[in-house]
């Protein structure tokens, strides 16, 4: 009956995207044109326990460009993408699994992971809008980093030498050197002591002036630190061989 009830829900959900609600408008071209956008445009499925694409917000993309001229008409749905359905079996496959009692213990056992994190750093890290209770994620800003040469970055990287991979970064764009952690519901207690105890570790050398490590870092990856600013001005987008050198006797 569980099962059912789930699939049901699942289905009504899918159902409901293809809705055409209301429309909101949002401005795009004050001179010219404006845009209208629907439910599509704003459904975002979570990513994290069903291990979806991060920002896959554009799943059913329907919209209406109105041309602000005479006898102006609507183009009508331009696009109907229906995103990653791979996915979507996924997760519905995750749910059906766990059932209801199953989605509770897994959603509580993420938000106290994030709370247990905060709770064991917030001595030494500081949090953008204070020391209180948070959901599945636990979020930390660069002000406690001030004074020590070590931005968010650096942290991040140095927690590659630690076996962690870095935490998500300068997100959410509004909170400066933003760093957001999402333990989710799988990691045991043994593995988030662990994961404490190395960020402990790296806050106290930052602290104590070892920005040089950090400014290193990854000293023990397989690739070292990247220089982001080259990157970015003069990208290799696509792989190409080597040009072959000729040796001097030929």
């Amino acid at each position: 009956m569980t099962a059912r009830r789930f699939l049901l829900t699942s289905l009504l959900f899918f159902s409901l995207a293809f809705t055409r609600l209301p429309a909101q408008k949002i401005s795009f071209d004050p001179a010219h044109s404006e845009i209208l956008f629907t439910l599509g445009d704003v459904l975002h499925v979570v990513h994290g326990t069903f291990k979806l694409q991060q920002g896959d917000v554009d799943l059913w993309t329907v919209a209406q460009v109105t041309l602000q001229a005479d006898e102006a008409k609507p183009l009508g749905r331009m696009c109907a993408f229906h995103g990653q359905m791979g996915m979507f079996v996924r997760a519905l496959a995750y749910m059906l699994s766990h059932g209801s009692d199953g989605m509770r213990q897994a959603s509580e056992d993420a938000v106290l992971n994030a709370n247990y994190v905060r709770a064991s750093l917030a001595d030494l890290m500081s949090l953008p809008y204070g020391n209180r209770a948070c959901m599945h994620e636990v979020l930390f800003d660069d002000h406690w980093l001030e004074g020590t040469g070590v931005t968010t970055l650096d942290f991040a990287k140095a927690m590659i030498d630690e076996g962690f991979h870095p935490m998500t970064v300068y997100f959410p764009l509004v909170v400066h050197g933003a760093m957001l952690i999402e333990p989710t519901e799988s990691e045991s207690k043994q593995s988030l002591d662990q994961f404490i105890a190395s960020l402990r570790g790296l806050a106290e050398a930052a602290k104590a002036g070892a920005a040089d490590r950090f400014k290193e870092a990854p000293r023990f990856a397989p690739r070292r630190r990247l220089d982001e600013t080259k990157a970015a001005r003069e990208p290799r987008l696509r792989w190409q061989p080597a040009a072959v050198q000729k040796e001097a006797a030929e």
